[in-house]
């Protein structure tokens, strides 16, 4: 480590104080000769530092050592210019370069001497004490400092990466000044200043202390001239971000501007650059190159880092790709990004603690169910009784029959899914033309669902699903039949609608054991009913949400009609009725449909209508490739 003090006179200037020091001004004549001048200062007791000598003040008189003869000198070479010396040095010497026995260069030591010259001269400088002691204070600002930090290289300094140690003190570099004593919580003492071009650090505060000549590096970073790169990974701001909104605005290392745009598929292109971006995390990368036929490549490319013989043809047939660098500090990114109100739970109808902040739920998980299918329509004929369409496809999910007016037909015709048919057997009434929609579907279940979009199956697809086809989640509903879930009676009616009896039994009492409450799928619904006798033998129904819908009396079977289904909601045969009822006694039981609910809700975002028409389907699946009865 070299150390370059500023110039100064040979006359030595001195001033009192408490400790010895001993310093050494070094200069060379053209004669290649060594001129060491030697300071030495007592400590105010008559003793030099290191036991150097002596000071007599009684007889003002100075003993010192003036010359040293054992003192030796460091030697460093390092030849990493030459392969076969860098071989060697990074090797065992013997061209195997695998060894870790040799590092770095050649060190050598040699012993030097020193002699005191003719017309040396011995300046001694004191101070004649005062009569009386006396106090004084004064501020010294020493002389600057240069230090080499970096002599045995030409590169330039990394910003942030210093830290040395001298004379007993840590220094440490930030935004271009050496700090002393620099930790998390304490700034430091500003005492330099630091050249990252040069490697060298201008001191022009620092403590006095130990070993001046001496420098420590814990830490220093260098890099090779100004940092280039054909390769960057980016991260907008905000996401999601708006497909086509991304624009990136790039300087190469020749001073040429490059843009670069993102389209709707996420693909980011501009000259000389290739890339993709996704819009839903705001993340991307871009390539920055071209790809060059390898044929118009000459000797000197082929010989570039870029270059790889294995690489022609990777992608492109009879192309590699050659990096385009940039200067990073250009990079300029701009992008719109979406931003989500908060979701107005009454006017959704949903808690929107449930939502994600977008208002959009994910409907393919791990583990859950989804349709694949694909619906086409054949061209518009009129059609006649007794024709055979054959739609080109075997086991189909559906089939519809669509009049010139978009109405759906239900009679007249008969399709065999199986076999992809249909027979025509009566048009009477019908819009001609009438256009044929014939669907294919696969359930699924998916065993893997990935953040990217990537969902994996959980068997073999067993149709030719072409360009076009839609994969949707499915519900699924499990063993589904209409049901009583529960049966008992109470001696009156409390207007309260419990699962368990409330107050005192009846007298009388229904046998639901032996006359169970018939229901049918198509009738029953999910419901709280009561029986509330009138008299000893006429009562009303009741359900809990229906109100009052029917009257009764026990030598009659009990069969409210459900209107919508055109069947009885449920049965309670007259078998079943005990004796000694009276007004007011209650007969309760509960009742629990087939149907599977659910709630199928459209949230549009606040903005200008973009599309016309939205429509949803939503199929019903009670075997494989068949549509329901």
């Amino acid at each position: 480590m070299a150390i370059k003090y500023e110039q100064r006179p040979f006359t030595v200037t001195k001033t009192a104080g408490n400790s010895s020091t001993y310093t050494t001004q070094v200069a060379q004549t053209s004669d290649n000769k060594l001129l060491v001048i030697h300071d030495l200062t007592d400590d105010g007791a008559g003793n030099f530092i290191g036991g150097m000598g002596t000071v007599s003040y009684a007889s003002k008189s100075a003993n010192f050592k003036a010359v040293r003869f054992d003192r030796t000198t460091e030697a460093y070479q390092q030849d990493y210019e030459d392969a076969k010396n860098f071989d060697v040095a990074v090797g065992d010497g013997s061209g195997n370069s695998s060894s870790n026995g040799l590092k770095g260069g050649s060190y050598s030591t040699a012993s030097v001497g020193e002699e005191v010259l003719a017309a040396s001269s011995v300046v001694a400088t004191y101070r004649v004490a005062p009569a009386a002691p006396q106090n004084k204070s004064f501020t010294y600002q020493p002389d600057a400092i240069v230090l080499d930090l970096c002599p045995l290289t030409s590169d330039t300094v990394v910003p942030g990466s210093v830290r040395f140690v001298w004379m007993g003190q840590t220094y440490d570099d930030f935004e271009g000044v050496i700090y002393r004593n620099r930790t998390d919580t304490d700034v430091g003492v500003p005492s330099g200043n630091m050249d990252y071009e040069g490697g060298k650090a201008m001191m022009y505060d620092y403590v006095v202390g130990p070993n001046p000549q001496t420098v420590n590096i814990v830490s220093l970073y260098t890099r090779k001239g100004k940092w280039k790169t054909a390769s960057i990974f980016f991260r907008t701001q905000a996401a999601p971000v708006k497909p086509t909104s991304v624009i990136i605005n790039l300087v190469d290392v020749h001073g040429g501007n490059i843009s670069v745009q993102g389209d709707s598929q996420g693909k980011l292109t501009g000259d000389h650059a290739w890339g993709t971006f996704d819009y839903q995390s705001g993340c991307g990368q871009v390539l920055l190159g071209d790809w060059v036929l390898d044929s118009a490549l000459t000797a000197a490319d082929k010989a570039e880092w870029w270059y790889s013989a294995a690489d022609v043809g990777a992608v492109q047939p009879g192309k590699i790709w050659r990096p385009w660098p940039v200067d990073p500090q250009s990079i300029r990114i701009n992008s719109v990004t979406y931003v989500y109100l908060p979701i107005d739970s009454s006017i959704v109808g949903l808690q929107a603690t449930t939502l994600p902040p977008d208002g959009r739920v994910p409907i393919f998980r791990r583990g859950y169910y989804a349709a694949l299918s694909h619906t086409t329509d054949m061209a518009p004929a009129v059609l006649t009784a007794g024709n055979l369409i054959d739609v080109g496809r075997e086991r189909l999910s559906r089939v519809h029959l669509i009049d010139a007016h978009g109405e759906l037909i239900h009679t007249g015709y008969v399709a065999d899914l199986n076999m992809g048919a249909i027979s025509i057997q009566d048009t009477t009434g019908w819009a001609q033309p009438v256009t044929v929609r014939h669907a294919i579907e696969q359930l699924f279940r998916l065993p893997d669902v990935q953040i990217n979009g990537v969902i994996t199956l959980d068997s073999d697809i067993a149709h030719d699903f072409p360009m076009g086809s839609v994969l949707s989640s499915a519900l699924v509903a499990g063993d589904l039949e209409a049901n009583v879930s529960a049966n008992f009676t109470q001696a009156s009616w409390t207007n309260v609608w419990a699962d368990s009896p409330i107050g005192n039994k009846p007298t009388a009492s229904y046998d639901f054991l032996n006359n169970k409450l018939a229901m049918t799928n198509a009738g029953g619904i999910t419901e709280r009913w009561a029986l509330v006798f009138t008299s000893t033998t006429q009562f009303y129904v009741m359900g809990e949400h229906l109100g009052v819908i029917a009257t009764g009396d026990i030598n009659t079977n009990c069969a409210p009609l459900n209107p919508f289904a055109g069947v009885p909601y449920w049965t309670l045969p007259k078998a079943g009725f005990g004796l000694n009822w009276g007004a007011g006694n209650v007969i309760r039981f509960n009742t629990v449909s087939s149907l599977y609910s659910l709630a199928a809700a459209m949230v549009v975002q606040a903005g200008s209508p973009e599309v016309i028409d939205h429509q949803f389907q939503l199929v019903g699946r009670v075997d494989v490739d068949r549509l329901p009865a």
